[in-house]
């Protein structure tokens, strides 16, 4: 994971503006209507923080994560809100969310299923690529 993080540190700036416009609409349009409104969805793997104010703008409670401290810093002046600094492998929370939003971030998740309500959504992603096959 060293490596992983090392690259999100030192790639900050240029990988939110690569990222922070793309359109996701068409995944957003699947994903929120098995959400409720106003219901909680943990951004794991927040990156730039593009889908936690997409989130946030339409009413939902959105705590967010990532390992990159960094890109959590930057992220948290967007989207108003604390970041949290974490792993999928450290993060610890008491709550249960009613989805978890874990777009193209799930090569550095082992078990954060653990988190969600019982009947909770878990929105997966996989990004294009060259690398380790699943």
């Amino acid at each position: 994971m060293c490596e992983t993080l090392d690259f999100y540190v030192e790639n900050t700036a240029d990988f939110i503006s690569r990222t922070s416009k793309l359109n996701l609409s068409a995944l957003y349009a699947e994903f929120l209507p098995l959400i409720p409104p106003g219901g909680s969805i943990l951004d794991a793997g927040c990156g730039s923080g593009r889908d936690s104010r997409y989130f946030i703008n339409r009413g939902y409670t959105v705590p967010a994560l990532d390992a990159a401290s960094e890109m959590a810093e930057q992220v948290s002046e967007l989207i108003g809100e604390p970041v949290e600094v974490a792993t999928f492998e450290n993060f610890r929370s008491d709550s249960e969310y009613n989805g978890i939003w874990a777009c193209a971030s799930l090569l550095h998740v082992p078990q954060n299923a653990s988190h969600l309500q019982p009947g909770g959504i878990f929105y997966m992603s996989f990004k294009y690529g060259h690398g380790q096959p699943l």
